[in-house]
């Protein structure tokens, strides 16, 4: 470009710039952040306000984006939570890192790519779970806000409870203790220690759980450590104070205390290693978390277009998750994938291991494996 061109391209765009045209520097003008004020706007978090920010109680939990100004798919959800904030203002403060300017704040949370999302809750940081839709951030910082646990009257509510509140999760913890009081569930748990363990579980794991509690004078029929008999002779056993694990379809598991102490650290490891669906569609907005529980991945993939197939995977992972050696049962979760969607993924990640290693070892096996067209190509 001729030098006269080029000073006329400058000349315009400063001219532009000094009347409100461009404005670069304008697209990152973040709202202050202020202790304790609500967050309403989304606001730029640094090295120096970082810790005074997560720990405000006034705003108790955090969405927090980590992320590089040149990231394309960081510009592009930036008018995404532009949107969010307002909506879940009082309920969660949403936050952005620039990585190319606090590198330290950075590489202490492990960012390794860009966009990370995380967020905190009161002052300790965790993986964000789930989506990166509006409707998905809004929902998140909807459930974050409520209670961490619900008071339910019997064993069926709380069972509807994990089929329809629990947004497709699948599974919920019920806790129950005979001896709490009567009354709403702050005054339950302020005089219950099995309660008081449990809501402390319950607001550790709320990201990715969901918890009831359920009154001391409810019927809790087969959550009994010992359930009724048909036998009209034998009276059944009262129930002592529990923890179930619930899931449609699937038999209870329990903690009781009558054979256990639930304490915080039993019921911590009961629930992160128990709150998976016993068959779950695996996706991105849960396969990492998943995967990083400690157990190996059993997945069955099959072609997402054919109904009966999918079934047919899910029963047969679903008979040997119930049916198949306990040694192998404890040390795997079992899931789902969309064949269509990630069947180049699988065959990569197939040729990458053993390109590497003869003896790579896996993080999952697969035990089916279908083409578009629903025929078996390969096992593993």
């Amino acid at each position: 470009m001729a030098p006269n061109k080029i000073l006329f391209v400058l000349s315009i765009c400063l001219a532009a710039a000094n009347n409100g045209l461009l404005s670069v520097a304008a697209a990152d003008d973040l709202a202050e952040f202020v202790p304790g004020q609500t967050v309403k706007k989304v606001v730029k978090l640094t090295q120096t306000n970082f810790r005074t920010a997560i720990n405000d109680p006034a705003n108790p939990v955090w969405f927090l984006k980590f992320y590089a100004y040149w990231c394309g798919h960081c510009k592009k959800m930036a008018p995404v939570l532009d949107k969010a904030a307002p909506q879940v203002a009082g309920k969660m403060a949403i936050g952005k890192i620039d990585c190319t300017e606090e590198k330290k704040l950075c590489d202490e949370f492990k960012v390794r790519g860009y966009p990370t999302l995380k967020f905190s809750l009161d002052g300790e940081i965790h993986e964000y779970p789930l989506g990166r839709t509006e409707k998905e951030i809004v929902r998140f910082g909807e459930k974050m806000s409520r209670p961490a646990m619900k008071l339910v009257d019997s064993v069926n509510e709380a069972m509807d409870f994990t089929k329809e509140g629990t947004f497709g999760h699948g599974v919920s913890y019920v806790c129950y203790d005979p001896k709490a009081t009567t009354g709403s569930i702050e005054e339950m748990i302020e005089f219950s220690p099995l309660l008081q363990v449990c809501a402390q579980t319950a607001r550790q794991q709320m990201a990715h759980g969901y918890f009831t509690a359920l009154k001391a004078d409810a019927d809790v029929g087969t959550l009994a450590l010992k359930p009724p008999s048909n036998e009209e002779d034998e009276a059944p056993k009262t129930a002592g104070g529990f923890l179930c694990r619930l899931e449609d379809r699937f038999a209870p598991r329990c903690l009781y205390q009558e054979e256990t102490k639930i304490d915080s650290d039993t019921a911590h490891d009961f629930v992160q290693a128990s709150n998976v669906e016993t068959v779950t569609e695996l996706g991105p907005g849960n396969f990492h978390r998943i995967g990083r529980l400690g157990r190996k991945l059993l997945i069955g993939v099959a072609n997402i277009d054919d109904k009966d197939m999918v079934d047919e995977v899910k029963a047969a992972l679903a008979n040997f998750a119930q049916t198949g050696p306990s040694k192998m049962i404890k040390k795997h979760y079992f899931g789902w994938m969309d064949g269509k969607k990630w069947c180049k993924y699988f065959l990569f990640s197939f040729v990458q291991c053993f390109a590497k290693s003869r003896f790579c070892k896996w993080r999952y096996f697969l035990i089916f494996f279908f083409n578009n067209n629903s025929q078996v190509f390969g096992t593993i």
